[in-house]
């Protein structure tokens, strides 16, 4: 049963209790905050924050054209035609000033829509960081289309359906690969990544003791994972993600315009 849509930010369209399934199939609606960034070649990940600003990766879009981009909200799955709730244009591309494309360093973006959004039971924002906050031996959720050669369509592998994926929060010290300070891991070290490429832009969500959910940070174009191994990167490597409380100041500096639901 879907609740009605209230002015709260991070809440699931079924209830609020902090119990979580990994490798369950996203339901419909159930994470009102995603979105598919349309850049015509493919759909790519993106996180709603706000009434008027979708983040992702600067990887993403730093070589996309700002009006050939189309936001959709409310859409779950990538492949059977569903009724989307809405389709934005973006009017703005603000790229971290930090971003080196090369290494795929500060790899978040801002894209601001050309149309206000109207939450309802299907698009709703997820909840910033508080300042200060520490996700390092939390879990985070990561909404994927992870491959899985049981599960076929015609013969070809179904990767339309998101699934969630729990993994451990590993910091700078614990990591098996060099990272900055204001990026994060995730995963489990010696074991296979499994957030791959396909998956750069998504939000890394923490979902908090009272069962709201927070954006810890957003995924990086930094991953391998089998079978298709990126030749730059380990598939032991911990994936890797752009910890969004360090860009708190950036992010609420380029969204004056917007506006923010309540954390309860």
């Amino acid at each position: 049963m879907l609740y009605e849509a209230n002015s709260d930010c991070g809440i699931s369209n079924y209830g609020r209790s902090p119990r979580l399934d990994d490798g369950d199939y996203v339901r419909p609606a159930e994470y009102p905050w995603i979105v598919f960034i349309n850049t015509k070649t493919q759909l790519k990940a993106g996180t709603l924050i706000n009434d008027l600003y979708v983040i992702t990766s600067a990887s993403n879009v730093y070589r996309e054209i700002q009006y050939k981009i189309k936001i959709y909200l409310g859409k779950y799955q990538k492949c059977d035609s569903e009724k989307i709730q809405l389709i934005s244009g973006v009017s703005n591309v603000i790229i971290h000033p930090g971003f080196i494309h090369q290494i795929n360093i500060q790899d978040i973006a801002l894209l601001q829509l050309t149309t206000r959004v109207e939450f309802n039971s299907h698009i709703s924002p997820i909840c910033l960081p508080s300042p200060g906050a520490s996700y390092v031996g939390k879990l985070g959720v990561v909404i994927g289309f992870i491959q899985d050669p049981s599960e076929t369509v015609t013969g070809k592998i179904n990767t339309c359906l998101p699934r969630k994926t729990i993994l451990p929060i590993v910091g700078q010290a614990d990591c098996n690969r060099p990272i900055y300070s204001f990026e994060l891991c995730l995963g489990v070290v010696g074991a296979d990544n499994i957030v791959c490429a396909q998956d750069n832009g998504a939000g890394v969500i923490h979902k908090s003791e009272t069962g709201s959910h927070e954006i810890a940070g957003v995924i990086s174009d930094k991953q391998s994972c089998p079978p298709n191994e990126n030749v730059y990167y380990s598939v032991k490597d911990l994936a890797v993600m752009t910890s969004l409380e360090p860009h708190l100041n950036w992010i609420l500096d380029n969204t004056k315009d917007a506006c923010y639901c309540t954390k309860f």
